[in-house]
């Protein structure tokens, strides 16, 4: 049987193709224990950014359990980029250890668990990354210090940090106003009290506009 000619290129190019896209292409590979990210389980997420602006982005992990200073696997950390391929836990180092523990009644969890989200977001302009933690009835503001450490600054900024029966399950920094200073919004997963919307007010507090 004689091939048409046309066909039998579009044959060879084809394989060539093939070829190529096969050597090509992007491989992934589990790194997991050469990136020194072993043994951390039971969590609800991450959240990445540059929060020491060396180039790298480091990773924030939320823990899925009610914190206890005791029990590792209940903890969030925040691992440190070693821009090597590794990554260190640097969770006590920021100054997250005792901010944790939140004030969350165990018989308000339900089966999405007491820690839900982290959100990156620079709320006041500085360059460095601050983070926002949705929890179950309460929601914490950790402003980035700029010397690898974090302070609780929620309630000194104007957010309402507890809400009985809620389940803030996520939240999204927006600047919604135009105005150069990034806004909060805030899911409420349970709906008991409704979504929230914070109004930076650009000199490092916010205003409740709504909650529906």
């Amino acid at each position: 049987m004689i091939m048409n000619k046309n066909i039998f290129i579009k044959i060879i190019f084809s394989l060539f193709l093939f070829s190529f896209l096969t050597t090509s292409s992007q491989q992934f590979r589990w790194i997991e224990i050469q990136a020194k990210l072993k043994n951390i389980s039971n969590n609800n997420g991450i959240a990445v950014a540059d929060y020491d602006l060396d180039n790298d982005l480091d990773i924030f992990i939320v823990g899925e359990a009610v914190f206890k200073s005791n029990d590792p696997t209940t903890w969030s950390r925040l691992l440190k980029n070693n821009n090597d391929g590794s990554f260190e836990d640097v969770t006590i180092k920021a100054g997250f250890s005792e901010g944790f523990l939140h004030d969350i009644d165990e018989r308000e969890i339900t089966e999405i668990g007491a820690k839900l989200a982290a959100s990156w977001g620079d709320y006041d302009n500085d360059g460095y990354p601050d983070i926002f933690l949705s929890n179950a009835r309460q929601s914490q503001l950790y402003h980035n210090n700029g010397d690898g450490t974090f302070s609780n600054v929620t309630s000194k900024v104007g957010i309402i940090d507890n809400c009985i029966g809620c389940q803030f399950s996520g939240a999204l920094w927006v600047d919604l106003n135009n105005d150069g200073f990034l806004d909060l919004y805030i899911c409420d997963y349970a709906f008991k009290k409704g979504n929230r919307y914070y109004k930076n007010n650009g000199d490092g507090t916010f205003s409740l506009v709504s909650d529906y």
